[in-house]
């Protein structure tokens, strides 16, 4: 007990661990016995690696889960796999997906990383899901080019959509060479209901580990935008910054949202 409370945030969300459920019946099982007709639909999505368990047999074995959410009638469930954001319903006493479609998203894929983050509009029964993932390093400029994506789980319709996706590209401004790729950890998810304002920031080290941070602003408006970026890099004197928008989708937005 005292080694995990010694452990930083983002070591914690690297310790694996058993997961149990209550379901309609009050009885207590194991996650993958309770919600076996809904892991049933993710046991091919994987694929196998060699001395490595997949997606469905890590939920299925329940022993390598790394976090778990539920959401309302919607649960979030992750490995070093990957995740999914899915929807049940409770037929004759059983616990059933809503519908029939793949949520699950491989770590390993160029979608989204591991670690997401994500804000729950309890107004309109929205999930929102943003994540970060390192795209590409160039040692000798000391950069590091970064893609960020903003999904949202709409809860009236079960659908998973990607709303807003786009790269940043962070020159250290160092000319020297780094073998090690800066550590650019997963980012924290916020919103403003004054500001009508999602957050997005999280720690980008510099090629020799130093602290620096990352702040994100993006505007819910008619559509999807970053108002602005703000880094904070210690470790170096000046920096480049630049910014591409990659996707950019229509977010509807809701007459009550507050």
């Amino acid at each position: 007990m005292g080694k995990y409370f010694s452990l930083t945030f983002y070591e914690k969300n690297l310790q694996e661990g058993e997961l149990w459920f209550r379901d309609t019946n009050n009885n207590v099982l194991s996650v993958s016995e309770a919600l076996k007709n809904v892991f049933i639909k993710y046991k091919d999505v994987d694929n196998k690696d060699i001395d490595s368990l997949t997606f469905y047999e890590q939920v299925n074995t329940n022993t390598q889960i790394l976090r778990f959410d539920v959401i309302q009638d919607v649960f979030f469930i992750e490995t070093n796999r990957g995740n999914i954001f899915d929807q049940i319903i409770v037929e004759n006493g059983e616990i059933k997906p809503k519908t029939l479609d793949n949520n699950f998203t491989t770590s390993l894929s160029s979608r989204r990383a591991n670690f997401p983050d994500y804000w729950f509009d309890e107004n309109n029964r929205k999930i929102y899901i943003a994540s970060n993932k390192v795209e590409s390093y160039n040692g000798t400029l000391s950069g590091v080019k970064v893609s960020y994506m903003l999904e949202q789980f709409d809860m009236n319709t079960s659908i998973l959509d990607v709303k807003y996706f786009f790269d940043i590209t962070f020159n250290f401004g160092i000319n020297s060479f780094y073998k090690e790729i800066p550590i650019v950890e997963p980012v924290q998810l916020t919103y403003n209901k004054i500001t009508k304002t999602f957050n997005i920031s999280h720690i980008c080290r510099g090629p020799k580990k130093q602290f620096g941070l990352v702040s994100i602003n993006i505007l819910k408006d008619q559509t999807l935008d970053v108002s602005s970026i703000n880094c904070f890099f210690p470790f170096q004197d000046t920096a480049n910054v630049i910014y591409k928008k990659t996707i950019q989708k229509k977010l509807s937005i809701d007459s009550d949202y507050s």
